[in-house]
C-alpha cells in the first residue's frame, strides 16, 4: 500500500530476536522541483554543463557533464534514470568516490543506438574513462526508465540495482568487480545529450553484507 508515514521499527514473537537494527541516514536529497535553469548552490560542476529542465537533471546536448553534491559525501548513491525521447546517443549516470576525477567510480547508462531506451552499461573509472570489471556491456533487457542504487564494498565490487523499471516490477542486478581505490568520498550524477536523472540521494551505509558485521546470540 502506499506509504503512511515514514517511522521504522521492528517486531518480535514469542522468542524472535532481533539485534544492530539500522536505519540508513540520507546526507543529501534533491527532487529538482525548481524552475528550469541552474542546478544551484548544492551541486558543483566538474565537466560540461548540466542543467535543470522540466525538474529534471539534463546534460547538454554538446557535452558529457559531471555535477557533485557540494561538500557531500555518501556510501551510496540513488536516483531515478529516464533515457531521452529523441533516441540518439545519449546517457545517464551516477558518480562515487570523487576527489580529483581521475580514479572516481562514473556508473553510466548509455542508448547507443537511436531507439528510445539504454541498453548498455559502463562501469568506469574517472569521469566517462576507463572500463573496469566487464567495462561497457548489455543490460539484460533495454530500460527507458528507472530507480537505481549503486554502492562498492571493501572488496571494491561496484553493485548496480535497479528497480522499478519501465515503470513496472523488473529488477536488475549488476555488478563490477575490481574498482580503484577511492580517491575521494563525493557523489553526484552525469548525463549526456539529455538523458535524464532525478530524485538523487546520497546516503551514509551501503546494504553490503560488510557493513552489516554477524552477531553471535545466545
Amino acid at each position: 500500500p502506499a506509504a503512511e508515514g515514514s517511522a521504522v521499527g521492528i517486531a518480535a514473537y514469542g522468542p524472535g530476536q532481533l539485534d544492530n537494527v539500522r536505519v540508513n541516514r540520507v546526507f543529501a536529497y534533491d527532487a529538482f522541483n525548481r524552475p528550469t535553469g541552474s542546478l544551484g548552490p548544492s551541486w558543483r560542476t566538474r565537466a560540461g554543463t548540466i542543467a535543470l529542465v522540466d525538474q529534471t537533471a539534463r546534460g547538454m546536448i554538446d557535452s558529457s557533464s559531471l555535477t557533485t553534491f557540494s561538500h557531500i559525501t555518501g556510501n551510496q548513491v540513488e536516483g531515478d534514470i529516464a533515457a531521452n525521447p529523441d533516441g540518439q546517443l545519449n546517457f545517464a549516470a551516477f558518480v562515487l568516490n570523487y576527489k580529483t576525477g581521475s580514479s572516481n567510480l562514473f556508473i553510466k547508462f548509455q542508448n547507443q543506438d537511436a531507439d528510445v531506451g539504454f541498453e548498455k552499461i559502463g562501469c568506469y573509472t574517472g569521469n566517462n574513462g576507463s572500463g573496469f570489471g566487464p567495462g561497457f556491456f548489455n543490460l539484460t533487457s533495454p530500460v527507458n526508465t528507472a530507480h537505481v542504487k549503486i554502492w562498492v564494498n571493501s572488496a571494491r565490487t561496484v553493485t548496480i540495482l535497479l528497480t522499478r523499471v519501465n515503470g513496472g516490477t523488473a529488477n536488475q542486478l549488476y555488478s563490477c568487480a575490481g574498482a580503484p581505490p577511492a580517491e575521494g568520498n563525493l557523489v553526484g550524477l552525469g548525463s549526456f545529450h539529455g538523458g535524464r536523472v532525478d530524485n538523487v540521494r546520497a546516503s551514509e551505509f551501503a546494504p553490503t553484507v560488510g557493513t552489516f558485521l554477524p552477531m553471535i546470540m545466545r
